[in-house]
């Protein structure tokens, strides 16, 4: 009785833990741009550790784990269609960890974020050069 006057807001939680992971696309644990995908990967894994921490017995499927992971990888379609051949369309969660490990290391040094470093100063955009006066 205590515990649960203590504790009320463990239950909800929980459940914003498990919502949050779940989500397909967006969300704390999408793959920032410039984050690398290894980084990426020990999250979604830290989640399930924290998840798992609450209740011992919960363990999803690996299919699910990798589709999630798949769909928060923030890469383009190609991308995602090479990683499913090469693991023979198989979500599993491993597999797709080795592949995009193996196939994507720099993933955060490519696509459109890569380049994008902000301004030169000044409110210029970093590929301004200065008009030369005669």
């Amino acid at each position: 009785a205590v515990q649960d006057h203590i504790f009320p807001i463990v239950k909800d939680e929980i459940k914003a833990l498990y919502h949050e992971g779940n989500r397909r696309g967006g969300g704390v644990l999408q793959r920032n741009p410039r984050e690398p995908v290894l980084s990426y990967f020990e999250r979604r894994e830290h989640w399930l550790r924290m998840l798992q921490g609450f209740d011992p017995d919960y363990k999803p499927k690996d299919d699910l784990l990798g589709d999630l992971a798949l769909d928060n990888l923030l890469c383009s379609d190609m991308e995602k269609k090479l990683i499913l051949t090469v693991t023979k369309n198989s979500t599993d969660y491993d597999e797709v960890k080795a592949c995009v490990i193996a196939q994507h290391p720099y993933l955060h040094k490519t696509g459109h974020y890569a380049n994008s470093r902000g301004t030169g100063g000044k409110g210029r955009p970093s590929t301004w050069t200065p008009q030369r006066r005669w």
